[in-house]
């Protein structure tokens, strides 16, 4: 429970749960054959470009701290970088 609100506070599941809602009366409003309006079209590419987008910001941001993390360790035990071995 403590992991949901540390989520919550974030705002990962309220993202969550308003890219659910939007994707979900999308395919409501397919799946029963009525017209879906342009604005609704709208909100929908952007919602999903913003989760997906924040998706891959943070796992960009979660590569370059280990990288940095590895490189760090390395200089403190006097080790040369593996990538800078081969230089």
């Amino acid at each position: 429970m403590k992991k949901f609100w540390e989520l919550f506070e974030q705002s990962i599941i309220v993202q969550s749960l308003i890219t659910l809602l939007v994707v979900g009366t999308y395919v409501f409003l397919v799946g029963t054959g009525q017209q879906i309006n342009d604005q609704l079209m709208a909100l929908l590419w952007v919602i999903i470009g913003f989760y997906f987008g924040s998706k891959v910001h943070v796992s960009q941001q979660q590569q370059i701290k280990s990288a940095v993390s590895q490189t760090i360790k390395a200089y403190a035990l006097g080790e040369m970088p593996k990538d800078e071995e081969n230089a």
